[in-house]
């Protein structure tokens, strides 16, 4: 058995830290590069979190309460061919989880926070003919995959015992929605060039304050409790929702219908772009298509309309709190530029050239903030189609630059009467992040945000001190 070291909870390095941060912990370590990496992952309550600090040889793990109290320290040794994959806390134990690389196998090291002791596990693993859509980890950790050829969904829950309890979810007859061989993938994949196709899903794991880029994807895995979402917004005005019951071992399906979405804009679907968010007990969802624009808050249990916003074209949007913005240019000597859209029929325009994109959180000033916005994967390659000799033309290749374009505004919504709050928007978790981190040097993987029982909290790695910081927000 490969060795393994564990910390006692004797002295903790904090020192010359300011009133804002809530914890701190030297690590020592240097990195090159962006080599160093920080996963967070809860339990079941939201009472305990897992900071993981990684680079390419170890791991040093931080058990932290709400109020930011060390409960342990722990760590492991990390082999040249282990990817980490995530971990759980659950049962008084932190489980940590390695892929294998090469063997087809889960490396799993389990560590009991009472025993102050570490038993491991080499797990089978084989994901042939599956394609892999995304993982969870709060209180469990779930692993999901998805059929290529069949329309299954597996879910591969890991235990605390070192042992894996796989489900699978046959979606061919599903409540109403049918899915035939090839049309699950079909539906949770985009092209990725001739002949091939990449996963198009995004795992929604956390309420505060999700980035546009992670929630672009028209498909989202959510987690409540014992309990999988799968949503799928592939029709005009409809979101699917598949709900996998992992206690019950039972899959349940329904629809959310907008009425007068597609009548009332008389669209098809590729002149038009939609998307939907969940977050706490509504569904939000925006449409837009080259005459207007649309919000729509639905009920997430009974699909009950509970409000509406709407803008034409030719209108102000009149929901909005913040000037509409992009960031990134149409070419490549344009990738970082910033401007400011004054008219919503050039965010329409925006819209319909990318992905329409909508996220929603519950802020820490009680109401529910959304972005609504327009996301684009751009690319760009120098080089060109020549022809020598009178032959045929030949690609001469070059270099191939991507970026991303991002166009969005935000609007403030009352979490009870769900009315459009007007005025000036105070400072969002990723305004006061941005602010706070401008002069600290932060690996680009060194960084999270996560909440526990309803407080935010930023946790990151300061190079320069090569240390572990937590701050409250």
């Amino acid at each position: 058995m490969r060795a393994f070291f564990v910390f006692a909870v004797l002295v903790i390095s904090i020192n010359s830290f300011s009133q804002q941060v809530q914890f701190q912990q030297n690590i020592g370590w240097k990195g090159a590069g962006n080599s160093i990496s920080l996963q967070s992952f809860t339990n079941a309550d939201e009472s305990l979190v897992c900071l993981a600090v990684l680079r390419y040889d170890s791991l040093k793990a931080f058990l932290l309460d709400k109020n930011m109290k060390l409960r342990t320290i722990t760590g492991v040794y990390v082999a040249p061919d282990e990817e980490f994959l995530g971990g759980f806390v659950s049962d008084n134990k932190i489980s940590f989880l390695f892929n294998k690389t090469h063997d087809k196998q889960v490396f799993n090291w389990i560590y009991n926070i009472d025993s102050n002791s570490f038993e491991s596990y080499l797990i089978p693993f084989d994901l042939k003919g599956k394609k892999t859509l995304g993982h969870i980890g709060v209180g469990n950790f779930y692993y999901i995959t998805a059929e290529k050829r069949e329309p299954v969904i597996n879910v591969f829950e890991f235990k605390t015992n070192g042992s894996i309890d796989q489900q699978n979810y046959d979606l061919s007859n599903a409540g109403t929605q049918h899915f035939d061989r090839n049309e699950l993938w079909q539906a949770l994949s985009k092209t990725a060039g001739i002949g091939s196709r990449d996963v198009d899903i995004s795992v929604v794991q956390t309420e505060a304050d999700c980035s546009i880029a992670d929630a672009n994807a028209p498909n989202k895995i959510y987690c409540r409790n014992d309990t999988l979402l799968l949503l799928m917004d592939n029709q005009i005005g409809s979101t699917q929702i598949f709900s996998f019951d992992l206690s019950r071992k039972k899959i349940d399906y329904k629809s959310i219908e907008r009425q007068g979405i597609a009548s009332v804009n008389d669209v098809i679907a590729d002149q038009c772009v939609y998307n939907s968010f969940l977050s706490e007990d509504n569904l939000y969802y925006v449409f837009a298509d080259e005459k207007s624009l649309s919000l729509v808050i639905n009920s997430f249990s009974d699909g009950k309309e509970m409000a509406r916003f709407s803008a034409g074209r030719e209108e102000e949007i009149a929901f909005k709190n913040t000037p509409i913005l992009q960031d990134g240019g149409g070419t490549i000597y344009s990738a970082n530029a910033k401007r400011e859209l004054d008219k919503t029929k050039q965010f329409l325009k925006k819209l319909l050239a990318g992905r329409a994109v909508i996220t929603a959180y519950r802020n820490q000033y009680n109401q529910c903030e959304i972005t609504v916005g327009a996301y684009k994967q751009m690319q760009s390659t120098s080089g060109g189609w020549s022809s020598f000799g009178g032959g045929a033309p030949v690609y001469t290749g070059g270099i191939s630059s991507s970026w991303k374009r991002v166009t969005r505004f935000k609007s403030i919504i009352d979490t009870k009467t769900l009315e459009h709050i007007s005025g000036e928007i105070k400072p969002s978790l990723s305004d006061i992040i941005n602010d706070y981190t401008t002069n600290i040097d932060i690996p680009s993987k060194g960084e999270r945000l996560f909440s526990l029982q309803n407080n935010f909290f930023y946790a990151y790695y300061d190079k320069s001190d090569k240390s572990l910081k937590v701050v409250k927000l």
